[in-house]
């Protein structure tokens, strides 16, 4: 069993950690993310990204098997020249 550095072996488990000024950065992200509405910009450029990564799937079909995601999160599947990857 590992030795620790004190009776909790999960004493770092989170970001912000509680401190003042971790804390004070982590509201201040929250605040830029309500107030520009990221989760739009992220919808928005997300559905451009993706109709323009299924262009170029459409293109180049030996290539691609599929574009998969929402928002941000965008998955390109290819093949391998045996099937799918």
């Amino acid at each position: 069993m590992a030795d620790h550095d004190g009776p909790n072996p999960f004493i770092h488990t989170t970001t912000t950690g509680g401190g003042p000024l971790a804390c004070a950065a982590a509201i201040a992200a929250i605040n830029v993310v309500l107030e520009e509405r990221l989760w739009e910009q992220a919808a928005e450029k997300g559905a451009y990204f993706k109709g323009e990564l299924e262009k170029l799937a459409h293109k180049y079909p030996v290539i691609y098997d599929r574009i998969t995601g929402r928002g941000l999160l965008i998955g390109q599947h290819f093949h391998n020249g045996q099937g799918r990857l």
